[in-house]
């Protein structure tokens, strides 16, 4: 029986993060990106892991076996890699040079550590602006990643089942780039699950609130994983780890796994679900309010 809500999941992954100190790198890679690896080797799931080229080579620096497991991984069909550019610079702060620029390094450091040349790429920060849609293409990526809830804000006309299909971004000059949409409330429930705000029945019936009657598409997280089992130690506002967060993680990958009604995909078979009825609508996401 197919679906009728297709989850699928993205991490980000930036070492460049600045609440991460240069000696806590390591800490890191063993805290945070080993365990998702594994999680993604244990449970087959296959998810989107994002990077920048220099994160990736500051890994291959500290330990080169994730970025083998990484590979492997990738030629296993179990992750799809998606870019992002050398650096996790905001598109919309810099000359369309610069963006161009940081695009292509960043296909060169992933075609060479990856062996990939990534199609869908995380825009930045979620800060969009219609005049990286240009850039995006010239790189050759053919579909962005990004949130939908302050696009939507603006554009009261927008319907909201859009958000659960994949829709077309439009440019000031005929452009056109596939558009896969992020939630912010999505990946923020999933925080609060894992670190201990939110218990595991309250998070599934959560997540069947987006079960419709026909079949869907819901990303189940867009967002950081330094978060996990891992705090920076320079905010007073900062939670305790009082329980293993990749534990918890685990244990939620596994029962959206068995829920009846939904079923994980990855990011390019779920790019494919444009064709659906409710998909492919071709959109501006900029407004006056939000350029």
């Amino acid at each position: 029986m197919t679906p009728r809500l297709n989850t699928f999941a993205i991490f980000h992954l930036n070492l460049a993060f600045s609440s991460i100190e240069v000696e806590q790198r390591a800490t890191v890679v063993e805290r945070c990106y080993w365990p998702l690896l594994r999680l993604v080797r244990k449970h087959r799931i296959p998810v989107g892991i994002e990077a920048s080229g220099f994160t990736l080579e500051e890994i291959d620096t500290i330990d080169p076996g994730w970025i083998s497991e990484l590979r492997s991984l990738l030629e296993d069909g179990l992750v799809e890699f998606v870019g992002a550019g050398y650096a996790q610079l905001i598109g919309p702060l810099v000359p369309a040079q610069v963006n161009q620029a940081n695009l292509r390094v960043g296909h060169d450091v992933y075609e060479r550590m990856l062996g990939v040349r990534p199609q869908i790429a995380l825009v930045n920060e979620q800060a969009y602006s219609v005049g990286l849609i240009q850039g995006y293409l010239d790189a050759g990526y053919s579909a962005l990643f990004m949130e939908w809830d302050n696009p939507a804000m603006a554009h009261p006309e927008w319907d909201p089942s859009w958000r659960y299909y994949p829709q077309i971004a439009c440019g000031q000059h005929g452009e056109r780039i596939d558009m896969l949409w992020n939630h912010s409330t999505s990946f923020q429930k999933f925080q609060r699950y894992v670190h201990g705000d939110m218990e595991l029945a309250e998070y599934m019936t959560y997540l069947r609130t987006h079960i419709g009657d026909t079949e869907r598409l819901f990303p189940v997280y867009g967002n950081d994983i330094e978060i996990f089992d891992f705090r920076p130690g320079r905010f007073e506002a900062e939670a305790a780890i009082e329980h293993s967060e990749w534990e918890r993680i685990d244990l939620l990958l596994q029962s959206i796994g068995a829920e009846p009604d939904c079923g994980w995909i990855s990011p390019r078979a779920a790019l494919a679900m444009g064709r659906a009825a409710q998909g492919g609508r071709e959109l501006s996401l900029e407004s006056p309010e939000l350029p």
